[in-house]
């Protein structure tokens, strides 16, 4: 079953709406390294998307949020 992912057996619609979800970015992240053995320096996409993620909910958080 290598190759195999769950995410295949979703139907058609929900398949691409997963791409905008980080947290596909951090599963496949976490799965090149220990699977694959890949190093945390050499995951330039997912780093990059969920960096990106995490710029962005922080200065929408720095807008919501309020000490009141």
């Amino acid at each position: 079953m290598v190759g195999h992912r769950s995410v295949d057996n979703l139907p058609g619609v929900l398949q691409p709406l997963l791409k905008i979800l980080p947290l596909k970015y951090l599963v496949d992240g976490l799965r090149r390294i220990f699977v694959d053995g890949a190093s945390v320096f050499s995951l330039g996409t997912e780093a990059a998307v969920l960096f990106a993620c995490t710029v962005v909910f922080f200065l929408i958080s720095l807008k919501i949020f309020r000490w009141q």
